[in-house]
C-alpha cells in the first residue's frame, strides 16, 4: 500500500500550487482554514496519486482547483494504480497456487552412468562406433 501524505508533504504541494495558480485573495487566517479543509478532504489519497494529480493540475488548470476538481483528476490515476496492484496480486495468487517445488533428481548419477555404459555397450555390440 503506498504511503499516505504527511501533513507537511500535503501543505508543500498545496502551497506550491497556490504560488503558481490564480486564487481569490484572502487573509492569512483564511489560507490556513482553506489548507485545513483541503487536507481533511484529500489526505486519504495515496501520496503517489496526489503527486500525479499535482503534476496534471500544473499542466492543465488555469485557476486553483476545487476539491471536487482534484477528486476528478485523482480518480483515473488511482484507478490505474489500483488495477496494477490488483493485477500483481492476481499474479502472486496464481504463482502461489500453481508453483510446485522442483522434483528431486529422478535418476541418480550412478543410474545415469549405468545407462550410458549400457548404451555404449549396445552400440559396440551392434558394430557402431562413436
Amino acid at each position: 500500500m503506498p504511503p499516505s501524505p504527511t501533513e507537511d508533504e500535503f501543505e508543500n504541494m498545496i502551497g506550491e500550487l497556490s504560488l503558481v495558480m490564480v486564487m481569490p485573495q484572502s487573509s492569512e487566517a483564511g489560507e490556513e482554514a482553506r489548507l485545513e479543509i483541503y487536507w481533511r478532504a484529500l489526505s486519504s489519497h495515496a501520496l503517489p496519486d496526489l503527486y500525479a494529480a499535482f503534476d496534471q493540475i500544473l499542466r492543465k488548470c488555469r485557476f486553483f482547483p476545487t476539491i471536487a476538481e482534484i477528486e476528478q483528476i485523482i480518480a483515473p490515476i488511482r484507478a490505474k494504480r489500483m488495477a496494477r496492484v490488483n493485477r500483481a496480486g492476481l499474479l502472486l495468487l496464481k504463482h502461489e497456487r500453481e508453483w510446485v517445488p522442483p522434483v528431486a533428481d529422478v535418476v541418480s548419477i550412478e543410474e545415469v552412468a549405468a545407462l550410458r555404459r549400457e548404451a555404449r555397450d549396445g552400440l559396440a555390440v551392434s558394430g557402431e562406433q562413436r
